[in-house]
């Protein structure tokens, strides 16, 4: 056993499994509601679910979630086959060293990432909660930042491009948090711009 899973790829064997019967279970569980459509066990699944009657569809919906993962992991754990091919074998073999380097670049990015998710949320946060109690009491004052999925989103995103930067705009009694925001989010990409220059460097050539 020890031996099997010295062998990186095997690791992708277990989750792989995982997920297919995870995938499996959800759709027979799902497909069996949708066509019952009546008895308590339906009932008792919509009910946790908190469907009337979409809650089937949901079931199926994830069980397709978990399939595609499952679908990604068994391509991943059958391109150790790759090894024994003399052209692609060693760009193989190099890209498995790389491994923990690139462990090592994503724990880096992870917390540059948070440092910067958690100052947008608080930044913004804030200006939500005063747009709603002093401009003219608007309840429904809101903004993408304001809760921490958001940001998270839209800083991820933005390391590809997709960003809109009227994004940080704000309302104009709150031009500073604007600002701010606009100065936190060009640190931001700078930094990550110098995480990925020192995982370049790092790589062993």
């Amino acid at each position: 056993m020890e031996r099997y899973f010295s062998e990186w790829w095997h690791l992708a064997v277990i989750p792989m499994i995982m997920f297919y019967v995870t995938a499996d279970v959800l759709w027979i569980v799902g497909y069996a509601s949708i066509a019952s459509d009546s008895g308590e066990w339906t009932i008792h699944i919509r009910h946790l679910l908190g469907s009337t009657s979409l809650a089937p569809f949901h079931l199926l919906l994830l069980s397709n979630s978990f399939y595609s993962f499952a679908v990604i992991l068994t391509f991943f754990e059958a391109s150790h086959v790759l090894q024994v091919n003399p052209t692609l074998g060693p760009l193989h073999l190099s890209l498995m060293n790389m491994g923990k380097d690139i462990m090592k670049f994503f724990v880096l990015f992870g917390i540059n990432v948070c440092a910067f998710a958690l100052a947008m949320r608080k930044l913004y946060s804030q200006y939500v909660q005063t747009s709603q109690i002093t401009v003219s009491n608007n309840r429904t004052a809101s903004h993408t930042f304001e809760r921490i999925e958001g940001t998270f989103n839209t800083l991820f995103w933005a390391l590809f491009g997709h960003v809109d930067l009227s994004t940080f705009n704000t309302s104009e009694h709150a031009y500073i948090t604007q600002v701010t925001g606009h100065l936190l989010f060009a640190t931001y990409s700078l930094s990550s711009v110098l995480v990925a220059l020192n995982l370049l460097i790092a790589m062993p050539q």
